[in-house]
């Protein structure tokens, strides 16, 4: 497969991408905001969920706010950036607000709304906080699937909270949700936190407990990424095991792998109560494990990276096994997808430095022997009989140095689509059919622009499908860094991080009245619809 990307009439747009609308943040949040880095969806509900972790909104520790005739009236803007979500569904063709989710004791930093998912049905949800606390000053920690029926209880940890962020450590913490269908509202289930913290022994230790976390379609199975973790395990602890818990005990209460990094999974069973059930740990240190982790629709397989190898968890007859994929070059993993079926992964490489362009079949030929420095490139896998083997090494059709392509990767569910972002500094605005043609526009060069390419597959070759850069200037289009998403599929449109001078509020579908040069700037998602 040789390079393939179109260069004839580079000046022409691409007319057959359009923008079906514009999601953006409450008009009294904090303008340094980081709304839509986030964001996760319920395809069968018509939810979305899109997170603000920079939001500096105190609801006076209100932590669920349905939607009424005045559903703000007891927020205003503090100091401490806590984070929040917005639940937005769409109802009669239009997308609105329904709930707005905020952490337990607000007056402090948290990171509430890292990363999440929602199930398929939109009846439970995870959002993270990877900077949450523990009290370990106590007799009875905060630690493991905290319930209103544990000792100590939700009521009890979140008034804990404060007393002990002065250790200055980050634990971190998943909230769990379930929708009551009777009372038409929202309810935290659960609080989950490592099994085992370890703050009286080195009150220095942090987990980034929810870094990553991925849930499966039926909100079932749940697997939360501590990528600063340093237990000391064998790679798989399964609660199959009768001695599950001492050996779990003994390796997280002797940590020796520093940042090696674990990943936590949990399964729900039909009373909604949550258990832990495997847990999978590096030994190698720095490695963060599970910086980065995906599942499949049906929760039976699970890719996890670390900075710089990858892992797939796949259950075969009710167990778990672990394999490494061998992924090319030593570059640093930034980021990884997996289709819905688990038979199409790829990664992004923003320190690939091989010199060549377009699409080709592995990294090596017809590259040239000089390097570029962070350019950047993605990798597309295959599974096949004979386990996974490569199918495309993707670049930039006009690379350009430090561009660090593969910021983002992002599959579409059945894996025949690819979105790849990158720190592009072009100065065009629109869609195009190539980087080419938006060189022909562009004036001047702008650093952290943002713009996101679209490749499609068919017939087992990928293409190039379209260039995409904001309506109007902005800056990281498309790029969402440290563990969020910015770039996402939805059936036939993608959803896009960036920021601008906007004045307009949640849901716009016509985008033009946003953009305000005398706005302040803001972040937000724009929709694309797809040829």
């Amino acid at each position: 497969m040789s390079a393939c990307f179109p260069v004839d009439n580079p000046a022409k747009a691409d007319q057959s991408v359009r923008i079906g609308g514009l999601f953006s943040s409450l008009n009294i949040e904090n303008h340094d905001d980081d709304f839509g880095k986030s964001f996760f969806q319920s395809n069968q509900e018509n939810i979305w969920v899109i997170t603000n972790v920079n939001s500096k909104l105190n609801c006076n520790n209100k932590q669920i706010i349905k939607k009424t005739a005045s559903p703000l009236q007891d927020c205003t803007l503090k100091d401490a950036f806590v984070g929040g979500a917005y639940l937005f569904q769409k109802e009669a063709n239009q997308w609105d607000v329904d709930t707005l989710f905020k952490p337990h004791q607000q007056q402090q930093r948290h990171n509430f709304g890292f990363a999440g998912q929602i199930s398929e049905n939109g009846r439970t949800l995870a959002i993270s906080d990877p900077s949450d606390s523990a009290a370990t000053k106590t007799e009875q920690a905060c630690q493991g699937i905290i319930t209103d029926q544990t000792t100590p209880n939700l009521k009890d940890c979140s008034a804990k909270w404060l007393a002990d962020r002065t250790t200055g450590f980050q634990v971190g913490a998943v909230y769990i949700y379930e929708y009551n269908a009777n009372q038409s509202s929202w309810v935290q289930t659960a609080l989950i936190k490592p099994p085992i913290i370890r703050g009286l022994k080195n009150p220095l230790q942090n987990y980034l407990f929810g870094s990553s976390v991925a849930m499966n379609a039926a909100g079932n199975l749940l697997a939360i990424g501590a990528p600063s973790d340093s237990s000391n395990c064998q790679e798989l602890l399964s609660a199959n095991e009768s001695d599950f818990r001492s050996k779990l005990q003994a390796c997280l209460d002797n940590p020796n792998a520093h940042s090696s990094g674990a990943l936590y999974i949990y399964e729900k069973n039909k009373q909604l109560k949550w258990s832990l059930t495997l847990v999978s740990i590096s030994k190698k240190s720095n490695e963060f494990f599970s910086l980065h982790t995906k599942i499949t629709t049906a929760g039976d397989a699970i890719a996890v990276a670390s900075l710089r190898q990858l892992h797939i968890l796949e259950r075969v007859k009710s167990k778990w096994r672990q394999e490494t994929i061998a992924i090319s070059g030593s570059e640093v993993i930034s980021s990884i997808d997996l289709s819905s079926d688990g038979l199409t992964l790829a990664t992004g490489h923003i320190n690939n430095n091989q010199d060549c362009k377009g699409i080709t079949q592995d990294e090596k030929a017809p590259c040239l022997a000089t390097k570029a420095a962070a350019t950047g490139g993605a990798f597309v896998y295959n599974k096949t009989e004979n386990g996974w083997e490569q199918q495309a090494f993707i670049k930039s059709d006009a690379p350009v140095i430090k561009e660090q392509f593969g910021q983002n990767v992002h599959l579409n569910q059945d894996g025949t689509q690819l979105a790849v972002g990158t720190d592009n500094s072009d100065t065009c605005i629109g869609t195009f059919y190539n980087r080419q043609a938006c060189i022909a526009e562009a004036q001047q060069r702008q650093p952290n622009g943002g713009a996101v390419y679209v490749f499609q597959q068919t017939n087992n070759e990928w293409q190039p499908l379209a260039f995409l850069k904001a309506p109007q200037m902005s800056t990281l289009f498309g790029l969402a860094k440290y563990g969020s998403q910015g770039i996402q599929f939805e059936e036939n449109s993608l959803l896009i991080f960036f920021k601008s001078k906007l004045k307009c509020e949640l849901f716009t579908e016509e985008t033009t009245t946003c953009f305000n040069k005398d706005a302040p700037e803001r972040s937000g998602l724009l929709q694309f619809f797809l040829p």
